[in-house]
């Protein structure tokens, strides 16, 4: 899996190439899988409950064909919220990195007062 890319994607930020910051997120969020399931339309019409068990069993999206040609990308709710939480992330990591650039640095005290009261 390859993250979106954007107008971020092609820049470096504090000296970090963001597409490490992708790699780095795809592989801390997301397990590989070898070879991707692909089924077409008419057997995800005919075998829906299955593929649903598939697509919660393993948390991996099953791609769906029409007319032989990729069309659609099926997943669980929790594959999902994942996925979803990996693009927040990267916004966040990368909003970090601008900060930084630009001199909009927390001081340690600040972050560790932060985390604090998180943890209480």
């Amino acid at each position: 899996m390859v993250l979106p890319k954007g107008k971020a994607t092609k820049r470096k930020t504090y000296g970090i190439d963001i597409s490490i910051v992708n790699e780095f997120l795809y592989n801390f969020f997301i397990k590989e899988s070898i070879m991707p399931t692909i089924i077409s339309s008419a057997d995800l019409r005919n075998r829906y409950s299955e593929v649903s068990k598939q697509c919660h069993e393993t948390g991996e999206a099953i791609f769906v064909t029409k007319n032989g040609k990729g069309d659609i990308a099926v997943l669980s709710i929790e594959a999902f919220d994942r996925l979803l939480g990996i693009s927040q992330a990267r916004e966040k990591v990368l909003k970090g990195l601008d900060q930084a650039q630009n001199g909009e640095l927390v001081s340690e005290e600040t972050v560790l007062s932060a985390a604090k009261n998180v943890i209480r």
